[in-house]
């Protein structure tokens, strides 16, 4: 197999074991009253909350796993497999503790899959890393839908849902397994695999630990950096903000009956597209020497929440169903963002710490962003739902623009000899 196809079968497996575990996220929201019923008596539900604090947790400890180059595939195979044990275990729960204890078993598992991922796609690609992010990202929009689609045709029989997500993440485990076998019959230095950096078993894994995060802490704190992931989280919350309420809004506000007819055809037309646009768009902008490294990246995240703001506010105001139509146009604009981020904030870091990085990246992303789309119940009580509406997403995705252009402009210009142009070897 060749280098490039050998690439390219690292990110379909990576891009489909991030689809089953985004389906996993999903699903017991979908079936929630079916699996109450049958396993613990219809009392209770599984709060959100079981599923976020140890998929937070687990994200940080695996960002430590994505940095050792010769397990963390092992690492990444065995939460895949913790995973499908766990699916399949769901609908034999026969009280709310055990179905609670499987969720947070499911959450500690998934936190292996994003920091792995990410870290040896940006090793894998060097030159197409966003595009490659782009197309690994689907995943999030084509899950949402197609959990619906699995929810629906499992209806009568949810537990279906849960055996077909199990049978899916053996699949992923099968293959990541082929994948590390393969990988362990070349030699370290032909590998395409070996770029990571071994932590040094004589080092103290505390004294490792408090280095590695005061160095990722002295550059997390760089102004650039710092204005770049408020920037996300502003970002961020408004995706969250839109995603939890946007059936309540065009059926409840607008008065459409037919929203949800509508809404979940976006994420897979337009999340998608928008996904792999703003890789391609960024890729091609940093050919030109003065915008290489992060500040393509900075300049596609700013025009994208620039422009899709403004289109935002234009579709919580309009009537439907002209605002639909907006909507999968607004969406696509706006989408491009959480990959080039990913890709362009992790750039930052020196290589050997870049996966504990993106797993503290993403906790705290969870963490915040979660919580804090909570603050539109607080707005809601002194404002109209579309004004809320309008502060909360629209408004925090200009806010993240004007952030990204100030993190743009204060960012040092490479010189042409910049090393950082030479700044990753092959995976």
């Amino acid at each position: 197999m060749g280098k490039n196809a050998e690439k390219l079968v690292y990110l379909a497996v990576f891009s489909f074991t991030f689809f089953c575990a985004q389906q996993i996220l999903y699903m017991p929201a979908m079936n929630q009253k079916q699996l109450a019923a049958a396993t613990f008596g219809g009392v209770g539900r599984l709060d959100s909350t079981l599923y976020v604090v140890p998929v937070s947790i687990t994200t940080i400890l695996f960002g430590f796993a994505a940095d050792d180059a010769d397990r963390r595939l092992l690492y990444l195979a065995a939460s895949v497999l913790i995973l499908g044990f766990t699916q399949l275990a769901v609908p034999h729960a026969w009280s709310y503790g055990i179905a609670a204890l499987l969720r947070v078993l499911t959450g500690a598992a998934e936190g292996a899959i994003q920091p792995i991922c990410v870290t040896v796609i940006t090793s894998l690609f060097v030159k197409h890393t966003s595009k490659a992010m782009g197309v690994y990202n689907w995943a999030i929009y084509l899950a949402y839908s197609s959990a619906i689609v699995l929810n629906k045709i499992t209806q009568d029989k949810f537990w279906w849902s849960y055996y077909s997500l199990g049978c899916l993440c053996f699949l992923c485990f099968v293959s990541i397994l082929i994948l590390e076998l393969s990988r362990r019959k070349k030699s370290a230095k032909s590998s395409a695999y070996s770029k990571g950096e071994k932590v040094n078993p004589q080092a103290p894994a505390l004294e490792e630990l408090k280095k590695n995060l005061l160095e990722i802490l002295n550059i997390a704190k760089r102004n650039e950096t710092l204005l770049m992931l408020i920037g996300a989280l502003c970002r961020h919350t408004a995706g969250f903000t839109f995603g939890y309420n946007q059936v309540d809004y065009f059926k409840n506000e607008r008065k459409f009956e037919e929203a949800e007819s509508y809404l979940p055809f976006a994420p897979i037309v337009a999340g998608v597209s928008g996904s792999f646009l703003g890789g391609l768009l960024t890729d091609a902008i940093q050919k030109n020497e003065r915008l290489a490294g992060p500040r393509a990246g900075l300049l596609v995240l700013f025009l994208s929440q620039f422009v899709g703001g403004p289109l935002m506010a234009v579709v919580l105001t309009v009537d439907s169903p002209y605002c639909f139509y907006l909507l999968y146009l607004a969406y696509m604009i706006i989408e491009m963002w959480f990959g080039i981020f990913l890709v362009c904030y992790s750039s930052f870091f020196p290589s050997r710490i870049q996966g504990q990085a993106i797993g503290y990246t993403i906790f705290i992303l969870r963490l915040v962003c979660q919580n804090s789309a909570a603050f539109i119940s607080l707005l809601r009580q002194v404002l109209s739902f579309h004004s809320a509406m309008l502060i909360m997403v629209p408004g925090l995705q200009l806010i993240s623009a004007i952030l990204f252009l100030t993190s743009f402009c204060i960012l040092p210009r490479p010189s042409p000899t910049n090393p950082d142009k030479k700044r990753r070897t092959s995976f």
